[in-house]
């Protein structure tokens, strides 16, 4: 995941902040204070429009992406930023869908 969201930002594509969330991810590995985050790889994702972050982790890894990453990500570059007020938040959407796997592919 990581070579990609590399890739991809070599392309002149990404932005300052999905990779902000990729570094933070990554500095943390797989390992913390000596147990499992859970988190295991991220990437910047989407359809041209930018701005979401694919974050690969284990269901129980969910508290720990929001202490460690959501909140350092905000307190870092949100809240200290001068254009604050046109920042939010990080959204955070967990889970995924079983998509074509479930709906079959159409064939026109």
């Amino acid at each position: 995941m990581y070579q990609s969201h590399d890739a991809y930002t070599e392309c002149g594509l990404g932005s300052c902040a999905t990779s902000a969330i990729v570094d933070i991810v990554q500095s943390l590995g797989s390992s913390r204070n000596g147990g499992i985050s859970g988190l295991f790889g991220a990437k910047i994702t989407g359809g041209g429009a930018g701005g979401t972050v694919c974050v690969l982790g284990l269901r129980s890894a969910v508290n720990t992406f929001h202490q460690d990453v959501v909140d350092v990500y905000y307190t870092k570059h949100i809240s200290s930023s001068s254009n604050s007020s046109n920042c939010n938040y990080p959204y955070v959407f967990v889970g995924s869908s079983i998509g074509a796997d479930a709906f079959g592919i159409r064939y026109f």
